[in-house]
């Protein structure tokens, strides 16, 4: 029976991310300590290179992470975003610079960067760049959204944005234009009170053509949301993953295939659970992961919060 199950999710690990590497940012132990690194895993969790990117800042430093072709990109509460080539290239860790503790998370969807920038250290506002050249195109793509977790997909931006004097986030769908944001739409209205589902804010998003997982920091639980907002009459965002007590935060969260992987910074797992929901189980335990994505095959390159 175990021989058959071991077997069983082998062919389901293959079935939804052939061919996949998945990057982990391993937060340090303490500010200043440069001990924070990125670690290389095959879809099942297996080491493929410990320590493919070393010497970033540790402690609170700079854990979000994003994906561009094979440039992994890194930043960014020391006031600069990184990009580091996967492929044995020159490293850019000055690619671009934003103010201290400027960056709350971070998105990409093809050659658009989003930064979503730390309302206390200025604008609050969700920046585009060129994931290419790193140049400013919009400094103030979509304002006042409180440093939200953010995610792309296509044309597609959706923003978690704090409900002031509450526990919860609203979650809102921007159609991105050349270098505009034009026709939002909240498809999501207070995912916390009064929803019994989820208490706490929005610490992860990932966005595919059809719905929007959201993970929520102290929940262990993960939601998905139609992308057009339809919710099928229940009023609240739905349960799809109950982690517990596999899973008791959410740090990052990425689709790739029929599946989702997803970082626990509490636990200090990376975790995988189906796509139609159920339980989810650790495939790789260790070190403090703050964020993750996928090479190829991924549905979305995802953006994490910078705890």
């Amino acid at each position: 029976m175990r021989k058959w199950l071991g077997g069983l999710m082998s062919a389901w690990l293959s079935l939804g991310t052939a061919h996949a590497q998945v990057y982990v940012y391993n937060t340090g132990t303490g500010p200043g300590a440069y001990t924070s690194y990125i670690s290389e895993y095959d879809t099942s969790g297996h080491v493929v290179n410990p320590a493919v990117v070393t010497g970033l800042d540790g402690g609170w430093g700079a854990n979000s992470l994003a994906i561009s072709g094979t440039n992994l990109i890194v930043g960014g509460y020391r006031g600069y975003i990184g990009l580091y080539p996967t492929s044995g290239g020159a490293a850019n860790p000055n690619f671009i610079t934003v103010p201290f503790n400027g960056v709350n998370a971070i998105a990409i969807s093809g050659n658009n960067l989003y930064l979503s920038m730390n309302a206390a250290a200025g604008s609050g506002n969700v920046a585009l760049y060129s994931a290419v050249t790193g140049a400013l195109l919009n400094a103030n793509l979509i304002t006042n959204t409180n440093g939200g977790i953010i995610a792309a997909y296509a044309d597609k931006l959706y923003v978690a944005t704090h409900v002031a004097g509450s526990n919860y986030d609203n979650i809102t769908q921007y159609a991105i234009s050349g270098t505009q944001a034009t026709s939002p739409v909240v498809i999501s209205n207070g995912l916390g009170a009064p929803n019994p589902n989820f208490l706490d804010p929005v610490t992860a998003l990932a966005a595919t053509a059809d719905y929007v997982y959201a993970g929520y920091g102290g929940a262990g639980r993960i939601g998905r949301l139609a992308a057009n907002g339809d919710q099928s009459g229940t009023g609240f965002f739905p349960v799809l993953v109950d982690g517990y007590p596999n899973l008791v935060s959410t740090s990052a969260l990425v689709v790739s295939g029929n599946l989702l992987y997803i970082a626990d910074n509490v636990k200090n797992s990376v975790n995988i659970a189906s796509i139609n929901g159920g339980r989810a189980s650790p495939i790789v335990t260790g070190p403090r992961p703050t964020g993750l994505v996928i090479s190829t095959g991924s549905a979305n390159k995802t953006s994490t919060a910078n705890h």
